[in-house]
């Protein structure tokens, strides 16, 4: 009888684990976040998961997080990334500069206007209820929620005293501008309408912050 040869039992690896190789880290994160927006963009924050991000991305939930430390990382970066356009447009304008910058805000309103269907659903979901969402989720949220706003706050060199009122009306806005894109999205006015609009909401921001309106100040270019 012949010499037994033991065979060494080698697993098949997981074609979404393969898959990844193609990708260098850096893509592969940010494939990774792009596919979490779309997630949010078609089913909402509220339907959000690992799972269901490793689903649509065909990777494995092992692989999440070895980018992510958990859900509410995947949230916050993908919210980054979304937006990284308004927020570098956002730091070139402020870099160096004292506070009270009405120009910033109108600048900001105008990028705003500009965002792609996608992105506009997002904004409106972290702008949304959150009650409904997944705990982790609702921290990212918040979270999120308090950066955009006190981004605004800052521009303007407001008195403490005042602070939580113009708190409230840049919240305002935020949900003002989701008004505006419904009545350009079924073209009920123009772009120059809405950018007319988006302007006097911003001044009026500079009244309840109680500073003097830019009358100098240009319109950014279309």
């Amino acid at each position: 009888m012949g010499a037994v040869v033991e065979m060494e039992w080698v697993p098949m690896p997981d074609p979404s684990e393969t898959k990844r190789h193609y990708l260098r880290a850096d893509d592969r994160r940010r494939s990774i976040l792009d596919v979490a927006a779309d997630v949010v963009a078609s089913r909402g924050l509220a339907h959000l998961s690992m799972a269901a991000v490793a689903g649509e991305a065909g990777v494995s939930r092992q692989l999440l997080y070895r980018y992510f430390d958990g859900l509410d990382d995947l949230v916050l970066s993908m919210v980054t990334q979304r937006f990284a356009a308004i927020i570098a447009s956002y730091d070139a304008q402020t870099a160096g500069v004292a506070p009270w910058r009405p120009n910033v805000a109108r600048n900001q309103i105008h990028l705003a206007l500009q965002l792609a269907a996608p992105d506009q659903r997002l904004l409106r979901n972290v702008f949304g209820d959150v009650e409904q969402l997944p705990e982790d989720v609702r921290r990212a949220v918040l979270v999120i929620r308090e950066r955009l706003v006190e981004r605004w706050v800052v521009t303007f060199n407001v008195d403490e005293s005042r602070r939580a009122l113009v708190r409230a009306a840049v919240w305002a806005v935020f949900h003002a501008i989701f008004g505006i894109w419904d009545y350009l999205g079924d073209g009920s006015i123009t772009t120059d309408e809405a950018y007319e609009l988006a302007l006097a909401l911003a001044q009026s921001i500079e009244g309840i912050a109680g500073v003097s309106p830019d009358d100098g100040a240009e319109a950014p270019p279309a």
